[in-house]
């Protein structure tokens, strides 16, 4: 069974309107008072990223600049440049989400077989998403601000349901990640039917 859930993004493409240029350029202008804003910070501050924001808010300017700040400095305490998935250096296997290669329209895909996690601690798990999601966009093959993310649910039981880290995860996503899930592929979605089933 293979369900497919699409449209998590506006766009397929990052096509930025005359509109979205005004206001990634008001944003900047506001940006430039905020006392964090160092090289690294305008780097990702740049019009692909001004425009997810403003996206993620249905063009809301003063909603998208919080969004960013609030992002800004998650990012300085996660320390996003330097951040490595300390589990994976001991044992590669730890964690399911794997870069796969990447799609026709130029976007990173990754998998994940939920079942065969060695390493199930939430703070593990979240310093691997941010690894692996950092590091994807850095690539010079990857075109794309989207990735797709094919999911597989063989194996899957009620023992590898971390209701908390879903809750966690899926909250840094749309917190810190907007606009960035261009499509979902679920592989046997059996997870339904065990969170839901009884």
């Amino acid at each position: 069974f293979l369900e497919i859930i699409e449209g998590l993004v506006g766009k397929s493409r990052m096509d930025t309107t005359d509109d979205e240029l005004v206001m990634c350029e008001r944003l900047r202008l506001r940006l430039e008072s905020e006392p964090r804003m160092n090289d690294v910070n305008w780097k990702f501050c740049n019009e692909d990223t001004l425009v997810r924001y403003l996206r993620a808010w249905s063009h809301n300017e003063e909603k998208a600049l919080q969004m960013l700040q609030r992002t800004l400095e998650w990012r300085d305490q996660v320390k996003h440049e330097t951040v490595v998935c300390r589990s994976c250096l001991d044992d590669g296997a730890s964690h399911s989400m794997r870069g796969v290669g990447i799609d026709l329209m130029g976007r990173p895909v990754f998998y994940s077989q939920f079942a065969l996690i060695r390493n199930g601690e939430s703070e593990s798990n979240t310093e691997h998403l941010i690894f692996k999601l950092e590091n994807v966009f850095k690539s010079e093959n990857v075109r794309h601000h989207s990735y797709v993310w094919i999911i597989d649910f063989a194996g899957f039981s009620r023992k590898d349901v971390s209701l908390s880290f879903a809750k966690h995860a899926l909250k840094m996503f749309q917190d810190h990640y907007p606009e960035r899930l261009g499509v979902a592929v679920l592989l046997d979605p059996q997870l339904f039917s065990i969170l839901y089933g009884s």
